[in-house]
């Protein structure tokens, strides 16, 4: 390993700085001590002749190569066997481990014309940029193309990846020359993609956090003079561009092409020939092949999507002197400035000696700071050239003389080339830069003419940009094989800000053109270098930061890893859909799905009498109310209203089931859609959903605004425990109230429909696909898609979602499925937070379904210009609908003004609560049915082996039979003290990041490995003085891992924060989680089993004690009771049974400990037993 420090080289470099001492000065404060050291050299491909004028380098402005953890990938570039130009290459995937390279996946289109950028993101997705021809194989020259964006995951690499397909605005006509740029936001996990369709605009899509796409226009500025554009076109095109997306701002920064220049000359007038480097070019003095880029320009916005893009603004020109420019690197820094690198090269020198002998030839680093799309500062870092500025720092006094490579050819070196940011954790900004020209023994990068001993120079250097933007003195990377060209793994590519610098690129003579092709061809070998930055000092003692960057949000981390899952069974789900074309395969489709939802919210009780009773009659114009109280069982109490139509019946009959206001039947529209029914000669009964109007379950406790959702909620949780969704309680309220209605003389029980809002449209929907009786159906302001209900609203409250929903293949589309051949319209609102692109989804397939079997016009959709709620325009929908097919009437419905009456009017029990009638709650079915199983466990522990009852654990945890062991993907190791901090980043899953801490004290060995879980995270836990400092000083090896969703990886609210408070802040990943038959409970369990499996196998411990904290108690009792290997448990207070959670007001199970059917089979205090001899 060879090793560089500043201190050894400052008297050396101050020999060639041409510089005021005052500059000198600057150079170096602030880099005292900076130590560089080489680790690794290696060349990892070599590729033939290309013959389409691009190279490996040629997506300048993005990466190609990636950093995570220990492990490092880089986008590979190749000559296709047998491809014709223009697409005749491929890109190929690499990994760098511990063992050495290898190719991990070689595209399988293989044709493509330009090198495939990369980018990843923290929770180990990686991402490939590829620009497929449509060409057919044996085509040759340009032509369209499919921009894709591949997703791997580093855990699984090999794996085959997931084909995104970015959302563009329309579709542009991509083509092979694409100038695309993508750029990831670690901390949000969103990409963004940038790629030409034209010379007028760049098209761009951004990959949302929540899987969604979006996609728009950035346009280019005109060209004021059309003799200043190249190939005749209106716009300047900005080329190579660098992005930055951070928080959805999004900065953009590239070069534009100008034919011509302030002094510039026509060649044939002046008669000294044709540049030989033009390739055959003719035209302008100064417009050969590179010097066009004259000008580099920015724009920005900052919420893409939201806001436009800003007007350009220039950077920097050369329309002075000839020369040409490129825009390197863009860096965000915390605060939200703008760090701009780019490099200026001075004109050709045959153009110089012939025709501007006055004009210098300067070659400048150049470095500017923006905020708020306004230029903070701009200048130079360094020059070098025959006219470098006297007060600005200079690497090398004579640049662009021609070096020698090996075999004798000369090439042309371009001196301060290929600058690129570094960031390292603490927030510094270094460059990294090439340089090249002759040196001499006194001065390294000063060439004395004359002197003897004068060599070639090729290096690469590294410089600190201080907080005033002045820079430090260089330091030479000591590399054995300077790279001429090179990318970094950038920040702006997602990667994580680092002590490690990681450079891809060509090795000096590493690539060369070849003589006499069409186009600039190259060929030779791409390198790896990996060089380490020593950190100035060592972390003051405190709080213990993750490893890598520390600003990292890893708190989306498990809400994507569901989603991800969730996508998955999404879309074989859409596979399986669309190639049914019988109406058999259709029909066996609906039976499946219908007889899995009858299984999951079933068995039904006994159809017990109704002891309905009218306790009050209401009087109004055309028809009457009464109030109405009947029992969906023994002794479970439903107020209602009916309203009935005067005049002669039978009627046919309405159910309205209602959605989540507290108001329930005495809400205004849910008032309104009742009148308006009855008044068109139908009887309509509406009923108070649980925990709704009379109904509250608790009403001693104040949840604030809209109740209901959490006592659903905190009902829902209890009731899964027993194995029931609560949703069954709804469904069974809804096919009683239909029993009532259907049983009055004044309805026809052959003539029943269904119509509801929000909560209501979701028991319209469960009602329709399970009760038959219901001839016609209007559920409105629910039924969207999972596709798009996950990435914008997320999950909602208990009875909207079913265990194991998404992994059967059901989804919302199925309801109306499930109900035909019978009629159901979809009532939609346009400004509903359930997304109405899914509501027309959902509609579209039910439509294509039942047209397989013949019924195409029995699902349809009423959309409306309005927000969520049962409003005029969605009740004259339902109205009309009921009419056209109860009453056999298609005509427009208008409704006319009517008045509502209070809920104390509408009111059934004396003090608007069924719970002083002392009936039974649904708390109080739950409770009874928790003790009823709780009867049955005991006696079948009597005959139940302790292999079975853990057996039947894992099953309802649903885990695998074999976890493999948690593998490292990130270590750093401090001392604080007497304490060793090991800080540590586990893989347990392919996207699943375990954070952790291990804490030795110096000295003290012999004690057993102790893995502390707690929900407060690492972090609390490991702190001065806290418990895991305790336990390390007692001897003790302390591991503290953040389970998926603790500590920092902790979600963030993504509704209201009284659901967080209420349930916990991983409520809706909860949820998510049993929709895909993977309770949180199991998936914490799995992380544990996978460190503990580490611990032993990896780390080579054998003695493992397991202390849980907190809310993590559940999981570290389950995760001791199946590993054997735990030696003994440690809980930090008393264990609460969950049915003793049950019997709380409210019940106090949290959605993230619920297994479904849990008591069924065990209780907390059955593990314990299980490891009694263990404590």
């Amino acid at each position: 390993m060879t090793t560089v420090t500043h201190a050894g080289r400052a008297g050396i470099v101050a020999l060639c700085v041409v510089a005021t001492a005052g500059a000198e000065d600057a150079m170096r404060t602030g880099s005292k001590g900076l130590e560089v050291s080489v680790t690794r050299e290696e060349t990892l491909y070599s590729s033939r002749y290309s013959n389409n004028g691009s190279s490996p380098m040629w997506c300048f402005g993005n990466t190609c190569i990636a950093r995570q953890g220990d492990e490092v990938f880089v986008s590979g570039y190749e000559r296709a066997p047998d491809a014709k130009p223009m697409n005749d290459c491929r890109w190929f995937l690499m990994r760098r481990t511990a063992a050495g390279w290898e190719r991990l996946w070689t595209d399988e289109k293989g044709r493509t014309r330009e090198p495939s950028p990369l980018a990843r993101l923290p929770d180990g997705r990686l991402f490939v940029s590829a620009n497929p021809t449509l060409l057919p194989p044996t085509a040759a020259g340009g032509g369209p193309s499919r921009p894709e964006l591949l997703e791997f995951a580093t855990v699984d690499a090999k794996a085959r990846p997931r084909v995104h397909l970015p959302g563009w605005q329309g579709q542009p006509p991509f083509n092979q020359h694409s100038y695309r740029s993508m750029a990831a936001d670690a901390s949000s996990g969103e990409i963004i993609v940038f790629q030409n369709a034209d010379y007028a605009n760049s098209e761009w899509a951004l990959l949302k956090a929540d899987g969604a796409w979006s996609g728009g226009k950035l346009f280019w500025p005109p060209y004021a003079k059309t003799d200043l554009a190249p190939f005749g076109a209106t716009h300047a095109r900005v080329n190579y561009p660098v992005v930055v997306l951070r928080n959805r701002a999004v900065h953009f920064c590239g070069v534009s092409a100008y034919d011509n220049w302030d002094r510039v000359k026509a060649v044939a007038d002046l008669g000294i020939g044709k540049d030989p480097n033009a390739k055959g070019e003719s035209g302008m003095a100064g417009r050969q092949r590179g010097n066009r880029m004259r000008r580099i320009l920015y724009s920005w916005t900052p919420r893409i999507g939201e806001k436009p893009f800003a007007e350009w603004l220039e950077i920097d020109n050369t329309f002075d002197d000839g020369g040409w420019l490129f825009a390197t690197d863009m860096h965000v820094d915390a605060a939200g400035t703008v760090h701009l690198l780019w490099f200026r090269s001075p004109m050709l020198p045959f153009l110089r000696d012939a025709l501007y002998k006055d004009i210098r030839r300067v070659y400048s680093l150049r470095y500017a700071t923006l905020k708020d799309g306004r230029i903070l500062t701009r200048r130079s870092l360094l020059e070098a050239g025959e006219g470098a500025d006297p007060a600005i720092p200079t690497d090398l006094d004579q640049v662009g003389l021609p070096y020698v490579l090996d075999n004798g050819e000369r090439i042309l070196g371009d001196t301060l080339s290929t600058p690129r940011f570094h960031v390292t954790p603490d927030g510094r900004l270094f460059v990294v830069y090439y340089v090249s020209g002759m040196g001499g023994v006194s001065g390294v990068g000063c060439r004395v003419s004359g002197e003897e001993g004068a060599r070639d120079l090729s290096e690469n250097r590294i410089i600190e940009i201080r907080a005033d933007g002045a820079p430090t003195v260089p330091v030479t990377l000591p590399l054995k094989h300077p790279l001429v060209q090179f990318f970094t793994a950038t920040p702006r590519a997602g990667n994580l800000p680092s002590w490690t610098l990681d450079l891809l690129g060509p090795r000096r003579g590493g690539w060369r053109p070849r003589e006499g092709a069409s186009f600039r061809e190259w060929s030779g070998e791409m390198s790896y270098a990996r060089i380490e930055i020593a950190k100035p000092e060592a972390p003051k003692p405190g709080k213990v930061a993750l490893v890598g960057d520390s600003t990292e949000d890893l708190s989306r981390m498990l809400w994507r890893c569901l989603q991800s899952r969730a996508e998955e069974q999404l879309a074989q789900r859409r596979a399986d859909v669309a190639a049914l074309a019988t109406a058999d395969a259709v029909n066996k489709r609906r039976e499946r799905i219908k007889a899995w939802f009858r299984n999951a919210v079933g068995p039904w009780p006994e159809r017990t009498p109704l002891n309905a009773r009218v306790v009050g009659t209401i009087r109004q114009n055309g028809f009457r109310i009464e109030k109405v109280i009947y029992e969906s069982r023994p002794g479970h109490h439903v107020t209602a209203s009916l309203y009935v139509p005067d005049g002669q019946g039978p009627f046919p009959g309405v159910l309205v089931p209602l959605g989540h206001s507290d108001d329930a039947k005495a809400y205004e529209g849910y008032q309104r859609i009742c009148i308006l029914l009855a008044r068109r000669g139908f009887a309509a009964l509406t009923f108070d959903p649980i925990g709704q109007g009379e109904r509250r379950q608790f009403p001693e406790v104040e949840f604030g605004e809209y109740p209901s959702v959490f006592e659903h909620t905190l009902i829902g949780a209890a009731s899964l425990m027993v194995g029931r969704e609560v949703a069954h309680y709804f469904i069974w309220d809804a096919m009683r109230s239909l029993d009532y209605l259907a049983e009055r003389p004044e309805v026809d029980a052959k003539r029943l429909g269904c119509t509801g809002i929000s909560g209501g449209g979701t028991q319209t929907s469960y009602l329709m696909a399970l009760d038959d009786r219901i001839e016609a159906a209007a559920p409105g302001c629910w039924i969207t898609s999972f596709e798009r209900l996950l990435p914008t609203r997320g999950v909602e409250d208990a009875e909207q979602h079913i265990t194991g929903q998404i992994a059967a293949g059901m989804n919302h589309g199925d309801f109306p499925s499930m109900h035909a051949p019978k009629p159901t319209l979809l009532l939609a609102a346009k400004k509903d937070f359930f997304d109405i692109q899914g509501t027309r989804s959902s509609c579209v397939e039910a439509q294509r379904l039942l047209g397989v079997l013949g019924y195409a016009d029995r699902v349809a959709i009423s959309e409306h210009d309005v927000e969520h709620g049962f409003s005029q325009p969605l009740r004259e929908s339902a109205a009309a609908w009921m009419m056209r097919w109860l009453q056999g009437r298609d005509e427009p419905v208008r409704e006319e003004p009517s008045e509502v009456l209070s809920r104390r009017e509408l009111q059934c029990t004396p003090t608007g609560s069924v719970l002083e009638l002392k009936g039974r709650s649904v708390v109080d079915l739950v409770i009874a049915e928790a003790e009823a199983l709780a009867a049955k466990r005991k006696a079948a522990a009597a005959v139940q082996s302790r292999e079975a009852l853990l057996g039947e654990v894992r099953r309802l945890l649903a885990l695998p039979a074999v976890i493999p062991p948690a593998r490292i993907v990130d270590e750093m190791v401090e001392t604080h003290g007497v304490l060793t901090v090991r800080s540590l980043r586990f893989a347990t899953e392919s996207d699943i990041v375990v954070p952790a801490v291990e804490l030795t004290a110096v000295g003290t060995t012999g004690r057993p490995y102790a893995v502390v879980v707690s929900d407060a995270g690492c972090d609390a836990v490991s702190k001065p003085g806290g418990p895991g400092e305790a336990l390390a000083r007692q001897g003790y090896r302390v591991l503290i891992p953040d389970l998926r969703g603790w500590g920092a990886t902790r979600p963030t609210a993504r509704l209201d924060r009284r659901w967080a408070g209420w349930f916990g802040e991983d409520w809706q990943e909860a949820q998510l989680g049993l929709m895909l038959n993977r309770p949180l409970l199991g998936q914490r369990v799995f992380d544990l089993l996978a460190v503990l499996r580490w611990a032993r196998q990896e780390a080579g411990v054998k003695a493992v004690v397991v202390r849980g904290c907190g809310a993590a108690i559940p999981v570290a009792l389950h995760a001791a009771a199946l590993d054997s290997g735990v030696e003994a448990i440690r809980l930090d207070r008393h264990l609460v049974p969950w049915e003793s959670m049950m019997k709380a007001r409210p019940p106090a199970v949290r959605l993230a400990d619920v297994v479904p059917g849990a008591l069924e089979v065990y209780d907390l205090p059955d593990l314990m037993e299980i490891v009694a001899d263990r404590q």
